[in-house]
């Protein structure tokens, strides 16, 4: 029972856990121009995930052993460490679905400007196309073939989040603040009008502050009850995200549906329960998404 409210908490949480979504290609909109554009991703720490099997693999051995062995089944404090830090890591680094909605407007030659909405945080950017190789249809003047390389920055900040614990009932985060800054340097290449495939190389700084809010039992030895006591610790996470984004556009220059897999490694080291401990590892972020051009 216990696991499942943990996994009902962690897929309703937000955490620390950011969008990944790139959803458009290094060509820069026209001045004037609109596009309007929405998707869904899907957050995925890989290792954070790995670790927390990890120690369910461990717990179920114990389990096996002592029902062989006729002896009574308990975990160490070690083990009960061990669950806690990196079940409460995976509910800030929660795997989650992410919807948005998008709006670019192109402001001068080679130059468009964005802002985005996606559920928990809201987000402006603007790139800049700084090369492009390429041929327009004779007849409307919309793109045909070309290759853009663009660099963009990008801000987010996150809305809300829900506090998240841990399995064993010892730590709990809340008042969760975050700030995202980045840098992608876009790449596309517009095989036809219909078809294109794009990428970008990321870098994500993220800055976090939230509360430990850590449960003491303190018992005299006596016919006294144990005494229960919150101490509460105020907490600063500095996040590196170093990845690429890899996808491909289908469709018109007027309608297209993108799809794309990011893959990167999230550096995010705090101290939790007075260990230092590495909330991030192997990240990925599937999404895909549809666009429209005015």
């Amino acid at each position: 029972m216990k696991l499942n409210a943990f996994i009902l908490v962690t897929m309703g949480a937000t955490g620390c856990a950011s969008n990944l979504a790139q959803m458009q290609t290094a060509r820069a909109l026209e001045p004037g121009q609109l596009r309007m554009s929405a998707g869904v991703g899907y957050y995925i720490p890989a290792t954070q995930v790995g670790n927390l099997a990890g120690d369910g693999i461990q717990v179920a051995k114990q389990g096996i052993e002592s029902a062989v062995n006729d002896a009574p089944f308990e975990l160490s404090d070690k083990g009960k460490r061990s669950i806690a830090i990196h079940s409460v890591s995976l509910a800030a680094m929660t795997p989650y679905p992410s919807v948005q909605v998008d709006a670019r407007l192109g402001v001068l030659p080679r130059l468009d400007v964005g802002m985005r909405y996606s559920v928990d945080s809201v987000r402006a950017d603007a790139k800049f196309n700084f090369f492009h190789d390429g041929v327009d249809d004779p007849e409307d003047g919309l793109p045909r073939r070309s290759k853009d390389i663009a660099i963009g920055f990008m801000v987010s900040k996150q809305l809300f989040s829900q506090p998240v614990g841990d399995m064993m009932g010892m730590i709990r985060l809340d008042n969760f603040n975050r700030w995202d800054f980045e840098i992608p340097l876009y790449v596309s290449i517009d095989v036809s009008r219909y078809f294109g495939v794009y990428g970008a190389g990321r870098y994500r700084f993220s800055y976090v502050s939230f509360n430990q809010n850590i449960g003491h039992v303190t018992s005299c030895g006596c016919s006294e009850a144990p005494v229960h006591t919150v101490e509460v610790i105020p907490t600063k996470l500095v996040s590196h995200f170093y990845g690429a984004t890899a996808g491909m556009r289908v469709g018109s220059a007027r309608f297209s549906w993108m799809l794309e897999l990011t893959v990167g490694h999230t550096s995010a080291k705090t101290k939790l329960l007075g260990e230092n401990v590495e909330m991030g590892g192997l990240t990925l972020y599937p999404a895909t998404g549809i666009a429209l051009t005015f």
